[in-house]
């Protein structure tokens, strides 16, 4: 997040496109009650804010082919590839503006812009009443309890154990559906309700206006990970 060469123009482009979308979503629900949001990056996550190495760890690092590869938290594997591109960092240490026309910029952290992407966007989709966020990128499956909106992507203090009416986004981390390479949990951020390293999908299925399932399967034979239900008397902006 905010690592591409367009900055602040497509930033505050996304945000408004967002806000747009969600208010559109917000006067249909009558009639398509859920709202999901997926993409390839999670707010919330074991990980997603870098832990211990995330001041280590580059944002473009993070967005790399490397980091695909030899996984996300992998700061000697960060630090290898940072090293390839050592004269734009010398440039950005002693030029201010050097960051213009440089792609990727190589000085900001993976925590840096884990928190700017939560500041940006955590409001919209909560303001729109997003049921679900299901993401990738992280190379694990890991399912997390409603929690508070978090400043980090470490998230926020558990603010109940169950899916009935959570007045909250759920967050889905799914990315380990067949990568070169699983990543690892350090630990267990508080929200963490269940983690896998074991290969597999997720299945999402709407049963009605109020029941929504969301199944991870096992990709050899197809059994099931984990399986949770979420349960909503009512649709649309949680404040």
């Amino acid at each position: 997040y905010g690592v591409d060469p367009c900055g602040d123009k497509c930033r505050l482009a996304q945000m408004e496109w967002l806000k747009a979308d969600l208010a559109q979503a917000n006067t249909n629900r009558d009639k398509v009650p859920w709202v999901v949001g997926m993409a390839h990056y999670p707010f919330y996550c074991t990980g997603c804010d870098g832990g211990q190495a995330g001041e280590a760890i580059s944002a473009a690092y993070y967005a790399s082919d490397d980091a695909e590869i030899f996984g996300n938290n992998n700061a000697t594997a960060a630090m290898t590839c940072a090293l390839e591109h050592v004269d734009e960092l010398r440039d950005l240490m002693t030029n201010p503006n050097a960051t213009e026309g440089v792609f990727p910029p190589w000085n900001i952290t993976l925590k840096q812009r884990s928190k700017k992407s939560i500041e940006d966007l955590v409001p919209i989709i909560d303001a729109g009443g997003m049921d679900a966020f299901i993401s990738g990128h992280w190379h694990f499956y890991e399912s997390l309890w409603p929690g508070e909106n978090g400043k980090t992507g470490a998230g926020g203090a558990v603010t109940e154990k169950s899916f009935v009416n959570p007045n909250v986004t759920i967050h889905i981390t799914t990315g380990n559906g067949g990568p070169p390479g699983n990543d690892s949990f350090a630990g267990a951020i508080p929200m963490s309700r269940f983690q896998s390293l074991s290969q597999g999908y997720g299945r999402l299925t709407v049963h009605n206006e109020s029941h929504m399932t969301f199944t991870q399967f096992w990709n050899i034979d197809g059994s099931k990970i984990d399986e949770f239900t979420i349960v909503s008397d009512k649709h649309g902006p949680f404040h």
